[in-house]
């Protein structure tokens, strides 16, 4: 429940599609510690949508449930007693998320940061969007997603504060990470923008922190119109006092600080309908269903492709797991994409980032642990070697060859994952199914039709007239041109074809 609702019976999805069984299953899902009733379920399913004056009848109850067991198989939702509910021996990941929060919490006041961070980072490792029971109709989950969201939150201030009392360089770089994302999430939050604040002073940026308060306090002020809260006004005070009980450790060698961070986030939305690239979209779709595992969209800088990503992202929403990776940047390590796939991008100091690297980032990312591997690619393979992640990496042009190096080994050690890239060259691998996206071609500008000024056979000067009949030219005979007036053989002497009356004669 944790992103897109979704059920796997023996490791196959079975996840029902249309709103109604989607429904039912959550509410089944919400009361699987006891049954609910058929008429509670068209309560709660269908009454919303019936007419005042419409009697409900429990007869679509019965066949969505009877969809269900034929979906699902028949021992998972069971009747007793007149009522529907879940199998008990129904695994889900919101009892799994609960249960390593609570771990998380005991570890943290029993002193152990170590095993705390380590329990919070799997607890967040299990969702799979920002929303918990998506594409669930919002009335029936409105406060469940409320009380996830609030356990989400307390989850990543719970890993934040093990990480800042750990206090190595690497463990202070993920803690203001996880707060600046959370930050940027919910900007309003007090909670996140300190926590950032104490990890960005732990790390000697002073000015850093202060900017984030700045900014939280901008935007308090003009969205609510108060001032930050004590708490956070306080360690504002302390940083700019330079408190002495606020940490903050020598400068670490260069060694112990990654030179890049990678972490997952949301899939971009796009802020206005995307016309003319349905083609694209159906090819990606139909490469994907045709069973290739990496597809890579390639075209010029600035033709679309992340707008594209984000299409294919969204029509398949709800049908499969979904992950996004922009690997734009990299935290200031990318200075320029590369051109062809033989190099890689520079790093500030001009050496390249290689497939390790990228992978340890990936790792910390993922929440994998390195130690006990021979390589952070090997630990990262084996970490999701059972995923079912479908991967929407944005972006590759920035490292080509790691990038490649890094799907390589992916694809072979995790047979179930698949990828969709976006790049302005291809990756070169032997799986790789190339859709081109291609600028759209310069408007032409058609010129507007010049209207005729030919005399008609009826004499008349007007364009809006069709008729082909002749006219005698001796003057006495008559004719009716199309314009519905009288024409004569001396023609038409009023030459506007937009006169409502038609021709005059």
């Amino acid at each position: 429940m944790l992103g897109p609702l979704l059920l796997t019976v023996d490791g196959s999805d079975v996840t029902p599609h249309g709103q109604r069984p989607r429904d039912v299953l959550a509410v089944l899902l919400l009361h699987r510690r006891h049954g609910l009733s058929a008429e509670a379920l068209l309560d709660a399913v269908w009454a919303r949508d019936a007419s005042p004056t419409s009697a409900l009848s429990v007869a679509p109850v019965h066949t969505v449930v009877a969809r269900l067991r034929r979906t699902l198989g028949s021992g998972v939702i069971e009747r007793s007693h007149g009522a529907y509910r879940l199998t008990p021996d129904l695994v889900t990941d919101v009892d799994a998320f609960t249960a390593l929060v609570d771990e998380g919490g005991r570890s943290a006041r029993g002193g152990e940061p170590r095993q705390a961070a380590g329990a919070y980072r799997a607890a967040l490792a299990l969702w799979r969007s920002d929303e918990a029971y998506a594409g669930v109709s919002d009335h029936l989950v409105s406060a469940e997603r409320a009380r996830l969201a609030e356990s989400r939150w307390a989850a990543v201030d719970g890993l934040v504060s093990a990480l800042l009392e750990l206090g190595s360089p690497t463990d202070l770089i993920e803690a203001l990470d996880r707060a600046q994302e959370d930050l940027h999430a919910h900007p309003l939050r007090e909670r996140s923008p300190e926590l950032a604040m104490r990890a960005a002073y732990a790390l000697g940026r002073q000015a850093d922190a202060l900017e984030i308060y700045r900014d939280l306090a901008r935007r308090l002020r003009t969205e609510l119109g108060v001032d930050p809260g004590p708490a956070i006004a306080e360690l504002h005070r302390r940083i700019l006092e330079h408190d002495p009980e606020l940490r903050v450790p020598d400068a670490p060698p260069a060694s112990q600080v990654p030179r890049i961070r990678l972490r997952a986030t949301r899939l971009p939305v796009p802020e206005s309908p995307t016309i003319g690239r349905e083609d694209e979209v159906r090819a990606v779709l139909a490469a994907l269903a045709a069973g290739h595992r990496l597809v890579t969209l390639v075209g010029p800088g600035g033709v679309g492709k992340t707008r594209l990503l984000a299409e294919v992202g969204r029509a398949l929403a709800g049908s499969t797991e979904l992950a996004y990776l922009d690997l734009s940047g990299l935290a200031g390590i990318a200075t320029e994409p590369t051109t062809t796939t033989t190099t890689t991008v520079g790093a500030g100091d001009g050496a390249g980032v290689d497939v390790e690297e990228l992978a340890e980032a990936g790792a910390r990312a993922v929440g994998a642990g390195i130690g006990g591997h021979s390589s952070a690619l090997s630990a990262l393979a084996t970490f999701l070697a059972g995923s079912h992640t479908l991967v929407l990496v944005d972006e590759a042009e920035w490292l080509v060859a790691s990038t490649s190096a890094l799907l390589g080994t992916l694809l072979t050690r995790c047979p179930a994952m698949r990828f969709v890239v976006t790049s302005r060259v291809p990756l070169e691998l032997v799986s790789e199914r190339l859709v081109r996206v291609d600028p759209w071609p310069a408007r032409r500008r058609t010129p507007r039709p010049t209207r005729s000024r030919q005399r008609r056979p009826c004499g008349c000067w007007s364009s809006g007239c069709w008729t082909r009949r002749p006219i005698s030219s001796s003057g006495a005979s008559t004719g009716r041109c199309s314009r519905g007036s009288r024409a004569r053989s001396t023609g038409c002497r009023w030459r506007s074809s937009w006169w409502p009356g038609g021709c005059r004669t």
